[in-house]
């Protein structure tokens, strides 16, 4: 006998109109506001469960820029990464924290964004189908997804994450919007502002690398509805834009009047600088350089201060020094576009040739590749292979551009994937939806092949998910968790002990994390960086003078400063550098803490001899 299977018709037509609007079922198929509050509730409780197992981790980074915003001092970040409007974000975080300051108001806003956009873009997936065996299957493969993917970026959050989802929910949105039908809904129209709007404030970086995938996403929904458009249509579209574009320079210009002080200003522009140097390594070499580092009067113990993140170091770099090293990286060969691109696409295979993080990027290209491939031929299947190539292009192309500036770490890899996956999942039961319904009625498949390909991606997808993250890359994760551990540790030491000055070096804490509970607005200078966002900050300055400190240099080589190192962190750079910023003096281990996983160390004078 032949298997029975799954009912494929659209159950609603089939069903009594004013029966089915008597039962709970009913209403629930008619309401969307209940089901996606359902699916959103779902979330959340599953969020709650996987933060009581294992707490999540949070980049330092973004601790210092969430310091900065609930200080009242600034938007969020003095560069380009981070666009917080301060009379909104700000001042709300602020009042929370002053209110209410144990609840932990940013991790909310972190887990908040990251539900919200995971949930929006599986429930408009979840409504493209109508029938039920689809419907299941959507959820069962964004089960899958969530398990072999998602939770990690909500357990390691990263503001590059949030901008990304965002990003991913708005193209989600977009492509699956049906039909016009004469009109466009307000709601659509305002969900893909809001959506765009948030994915630039919270990180533009990452914001520019979907900037391509939302404009051809876009392009598709006008050419799936060129029959449907119309005057008011066009025009609808056009308002939608302008007020997009409206709200974005808005931001931008009021991100720019929060910095109104020359201090703020310059503080700004000379992290600005700092980023270009650290980040994006728009500096070159000592040697080889030697005349043009010493026609700026940058010696190489300076060079070293700037380039090994210990700026607290050198207050006698100004914004015009690091805007010299920047500008002659530019104009180098070394750093020129066309050479970029060629070390770029030299260095995409020792990039991915180490079995890490990014060796998987290949195996994914290489499934949606065929994918699209074979789609292609179906002029069925049209549009989903396009949509995949959208993806998949995003992918790889967004991969080359970040190695290609040097600027690749773990954070964009699994970011510029996220429209990939949804877009899989869509794909998939879309597949198996015709698949299905071929066999119902007795018609020979066209879409068993692309089926069989996605199917195997999928399942191979979650092998090599579980073997990157709990073998191939289990020491990051292990680090991470152990450094993060460590700088919530000093974070509370360095409150309960305010009388001193407690510092990091950046390679000690380098990926460690917090869990943004602030108990007062004074732990934005408790526990500060030697060479990071804060390192030039005029709230800093304002500290050091009411100790009697001229320069944040006095203050890190006073009887009451520590500085924190791990255990096992090489101090051969600071050794280095102590001997020319601080003649006379050498690091001493005064105390390790944390069951001597950190240690304290202080400034002390040379014997007479060292001093010869």
């Amino acid at each position: 006998m032949e298997e029975s299977l799954p009912e494929l018709t659209n159950s609603n037509s089939l069903a009594n109109p004013h029966l089915q609007k008597l039962t709970l079922s009913g209403r629930l198929k008619n309401n969307t506001k209940v089901q996606y509050l359902i699916i959103f509730l779902v979330h959340v409780l599953v969020v709650m469960i996987l933060f009581n197992l294992r707490e999540p981790y949070f980049a330092t980074i973004d601790d210092s820029r969430m310091r900065d915003i609930v200080s009242g001092a600034m938007t969020g970040t003095p560069d380009h990464h981070l666009i917080f409007i301060k009379t909104i974000l700000g001042y709300v975080l602020k009042f929370g924290y002053t209110i209410l300051p144990a609840v932990p108001w940013f991790m909310i806003l972190y887990v908040g964004s990251m539900i919200l956009c995971f949930s929006l873009a599986i429930f408009r997936i979840y409504k493209m189908f109508t029938n039920r065996f689809s419907r299941v299957m959507v959820i069962v493969s964004y089960c899958l997804l969530f398990a072999f993917y998602l939770w990690r970026l909500i357990l390691y959050p990263q503001f590059t994450y949030i901008a990304a989802a965002y990003a991913m929910a708005a193209f989600v949105v977009i492509v699956t919007i049906d039909k016009f039908n004469g009109k466009i809904k307000i709601s659509d129209q305002i969900l893909i502002v809001f959506l765009i709007v948030m994915s630039y404030s919270f990180r533009f970086t990452m914001f520019q690398a979907f900037i391509p995938i939302l404009l051809l996403g876009s392009g598709l929904l006008i050419y799936r509805n060129k029959a449907n458009l119309n005057k008011k249509i066009i025009l609808n579209i056009g308002i939608t834009i302008i007020i997009l574009l409206t709200v974005i320079f808005s931001i931008k210009i009021l991100d720019q009047a929060s910095y109104t002080s020359e201090e703020w200003q310059d503080y700004r522009k000379f992290n600005n600088y700092r980023a270009y140097i650290n980040d994006f390594k728009k500096i070159e070499p000592y040697t080889g350089n030697e005349e043009f580092y010493e026609s700026k009067g940058i010696n190489k113990p300076q060079f070293n201060a700037v380039r090994y993140f210990m700026l607290l170091f050198v207050d006698d770099l100004t914004k015009e020094d690091l805007k010299d090293i920047v500008d002659y990286s530019d104009n180098s060969n070394q750093t020129s576009f066309t050479n970029r691109i060629r070390q770029g696409l030299e260095g995409i295979i020792p990039v991915y040739s180490g079995f890490n993080t990014f060796k998987w990027v290949p195996f994914y290209l290489a499934i949606a590749s065929t994918i699209v491939l074979v789609m292609l031929l179906l002029k069925k299947l049209f549009e989903e292979a396009v949509l995949l190539f959208f993806t998949m292009s995003m992918a790889a192309f967004g991969s080359l551009f970040f190695i290609i500036f040097n600027r690749f770490p773990q954070r964009l890899a699994e970011s510029i994937w996220l429209p990939l996956a949804f877009i899989l999942i869509l794909t998939f039961v879309k597949l198996l939806e015709k698949t299905a319904l071929n066999r119902q009625a007795k018609n020979k498949s066209k879409t068993s092949v692309p089926l069989i390909i996605v199917c195997i991606g999928l399942l191979v997808s979650c092998l090599f998910s579980i073997y990157r993250h709990y073998l191939a890359d289990a020491n990051y994760y292990r680090d991470l968790e152990m450094n993060s551990k460590d700088y919530v540790f000093m974070n509370y030491y360095s409150l309960d002990n305010p009388d001193n000055f407690y510092f990091y070096d950046v390679y000690s804490f380098r990926d460690a994390s917090d869990t943004f509970r602030l108990d007062r607005e004074t732990e934005l200078l408790s526990f500060t960086s030697i060479g990071g966002w804060l390192t030039r900050s005029p709230l800093l300055q304002e500290k050091y003078a009411q100790y009697g400190f001229a320069t944040a240099h006095e203050a890190l080589s006073s009887n009451n400063s520590y500085l924190a190192v791990s255990v096992n962190q090489d101090l051969s750079h600071l050794k280095s550098a102590s001997s020319y910023y601080f003649p006379g003096k050498h690091w001493v281990i005064d105390k390790a803490v944390n069951d001597g996983k950190i240690l304290l160390l202080t400034l002390e004078d040379d014997e007479p001899s060292k001093t010869k």
